[in-house]
């Protein structure tokens, strides 16, 4: 039986646990949603690190034998770092999909993320490796995250702060869209009512099951899926369970300070 671990800096990685779930129904998950310090894609990398390693120690110290980065700002900030200080455990992380979005070839990409991810390192490392002769356009989004963390994923509010960012790129002609923070995909449906159907949506989260899949090689649990959340008890961490499909009981959600 492997334990996987995966944190976020929210609820944001229920985008990535619910699809573990979905292919993995026996596997047991342990989330730690960071929401006391949520949002973290406005902080310094030197924060970020600091949380990550925070996390990713409690993740193994209550039994994780595998740790899924489950938050681009962390995975394009602290990954490398966690495997060097853990090279035991295997890590999975995020990286926006520009590759497959690029071989799309349908003119500019635009890159929905935060603005730590947007200017870090790792992103300017995947724009010039893979998107060589596509225009990419960043975009920070860092009011999404909020919404999603305050447990609003349509309505007025949703639509007002999706289209605010996406309505003028609908505009010039843009049509390939890059999901790169796993709070987005809960703002799917808004996303679509602004961008249309002919717009193409891409995201990790295919890639980021497979890998765990490969590396979980076949083993089950009891299909137990736990929630430690550093935040306040509001209600909208099993809000938003349940929008990822998720099943948490009440007896496997916890909090701490």
């Amino acid at each position: 039986m492997v334990l996987i671990g995966l944190f976020d800096s929210g609820v944001g990685g229920f985008s990535i646990a619910s699809a573990l779930r979905r292919r993995l129904p026996t596997s047991d998950l342990l989330y730690i949603a960071d929401r006391a310090r949520a949002p973290w894609g406005t902080k310094s990398d030197e924060q970020i690190l600091e949380m990550s390693i925070e996390l990713t120690d409690r993740l193994i110290d209550l039994g994780s034998e595998l740790v899924v980065v489950a938050c681009h700002t962390g995975s394009v900030v602290a990954l490398e770092s966690l495997r060097r200080r853990h090279p035991q455990i295997p890590f999975v992380g995020l990286d926006p999909a520009i590759k497959p979005a690029a071989s799309l070839g349908n003119g500019t990409v635009a890159v929905l993320a935060t603005p730590t991810t947007l200017r870090s390192r790792s992103y300017q490392k995947l724009v010039n490796t893979h998107a060589t002769g596509v225009e990419v356009v960043a975009v920070p989004c860092p009011r999404w995250v909020e919404l999603v963390e305050s447990g609003i994923t349509s309505g007025p509010l949703a639509e007002e702060l999706v289209g605010e960012v996406l309505d003028p790129l609908k505009h010039k002609g843009i049509n390939t869209f890059v999901l790169a923070c796993t709070h987005f995909p809960f703002l799917e449906n808004v996303i679509r009512q602004r961008i249309g159907s002919e717009a193409v949506l891409v995201a990790p989260t295919e890639g980021v099951v497979r890998q765990v899949e490969r590396l979980a090689k076949g083993e089950s649990g009891i299909g137990n899926t736990k929630v430690i959340s550093t935040g306040p008890e509001d209600g909208v961490v099993q809000t938003v369970a349940v929008l990822g499909g998720l099943r948490v009981a009440e007896k496997d959600l916890t909090f701490s300070s």
